[in-house]
């Protein structure tokens, strides 16, 4: 999202919804480190920390990032679906 917007870094804090997402699509493991990370301290904005700019996003996409491993092998139906 930060490149659309000509930025050359951009962060998202760890949260809720994002370690929701990476158990809904096989990512269970990369969850349970962060979670492990945040709750030592890392994974959020360090005391004091400044930005050049912060822009917020206000609406979220109905079509998530297109991953490699999101797309599973679709399981052929036994019979055909149209006769």
């Amino acid at each position: 999202m930060g490149a659309e917007v000509g930025a050359t870094t951009s962060t998202f804090p760890y949260s809720e919804n994002m370690r929701s997402y990476l158990h809904a699509t096989g990512r269970g493991p990369v969850a349970n480190a962060a979670d492990e990370a945040a709750a030592n301290g890392f994974l959020s904005a360090d005391a004091g920390a400044e930005y050049d700019e912060l822009i917020e996003i206000v609406s979220r996409s109905i079509h998530g990032p297109l991953t490699p491993e999101s797309v599973r092998a679709r399981t052929p139906p036994e019979r055909p679906l149209h006769p």
